[in-house]
Parts: structure tokens; sequence; C-alpha cells
């Protein structure tokens, strides 16, 4: 901000087409130049298999939405090296958690005769609001709402069994993150 004009503060973005990075960032872009991940539908299936030792994701009709997702990433040229390792671990978590379901919905199938009465589903665009509302809603002692740690990695694997040390390794995941 370099002052303002009565309105309100002036923003002054001067390197938005050269922007000028930090050491760290310039290593990170550096890292993931170095380092390029694999954008292909196998790839983040094959990350999610390694990561958990499933290998049944269920009903195969995600693939072809997952497909799209990955040829436009593909085509998108101006997307940077960084931005391809970030949303193919977003692919690769969310794959990770459809294996986890599917696992314990065959160890527990009594978990699908549990009834959800009532939820309360908010939507709305960016940036108009729904953040608060959640906000408001989650501290309502009566409702139950999805803490960001739990959304992150809905569903525990081995390596997230409390210890002395951590009583809650989702947590501390989704806080590091």
């Amino acid at each position: 901000m370099h002052g303002t004009d009565g309105a309100g503060p002036i923003i002054d973005i001067a390197d938005l087409a050269e922007p000028v990075l930090t050491d760290f960032q310039r290593e990170t872009v550096a890292a993931a130049l170095a380092h390029p991940v694999e954008v292909s539908v196998e790839a983040v299936l094959e990350g999610a298999r390694a990561a958990t030792g499933l290998d049944d994701f269920g009903d195969d009709a995600f693939r072809a939405r997952l497909a799209v997702m990955i040829e436009a990433i593909r085509e998108d040229e101006g997307m940077s090296a960084l931005r391809h390792a970030d949303l193919m671990g977003m692919f690769t978590r969310h794959a990770i958690a459809r294996l986890r379901l599917e696992d314990l919905v065959r160890r527990h199938p009594e978990i699908l005769d549990i009834a959800i009465e009532r939820p309360i589903i908010v939507a709305g665009l960016p940036r108009s609001g729904t953040t608060h509302l959640l906000g408001l809603l989650g501290a309502d002692e009566r409702l139950r709402s999805l803490p960001w740690w739990e959304a992150m990695a809905p569903f525990p694997g081995p390596e997230d069994a409390a210890t002395a040390e951590d009583p809650n390794p989702r947590w501390t995941r989704a806080a590091e993150g």
C-alpha cells in the first residue's frame, strides 16, 4: 500500500508480470522444475495405492471425471510445475480418502444404515460469506461441523494412531500444511 485516495487503501502490485520471489520461493520453484511430477490418472491412483496398501476404489465412474481434470491440467500451458505438483497431491489425497472409505464400508457395511437427518449444506460462490456462515453454524453446540483437519484426512489410516507425543496426527498434519 502506498497511501489512500479517501475511499480506502491503494494497492499497487508492481511485480505481477515478473514476480519478486523470496529465496525460499525460488528454491521451491527450482525443486518443482527439477523434479516434475507425472500428470496422469494412473499416477494419482498408484500414489493412493502406495500410500494406503489398498486397491479397491469402488465404482470406476470417477476415473472419467478425473481424466477430464488431468487433461485440463496438461492443456494449460501457463500452469507451473509447482501447481502441477500441488494439484496431483490434492487428487492423490482424494483418491486415498476414496480407498479408505471403500475399505471402511467393506469392513463395516452397517455404516450405510446410519440415517443422516436434516443435514445443513452450505454452498456459495467464493468471497460470498460461506466461510463466515460455516463458522457461525459450527459455533452452535447442537450441530456437528466438519473441522478443517478432518476434511483434509476424513478417514484415518494406520499412521494416524494417537501417541503420547501426538494425540491427533491428522490435526497435526493439517496444522503443519
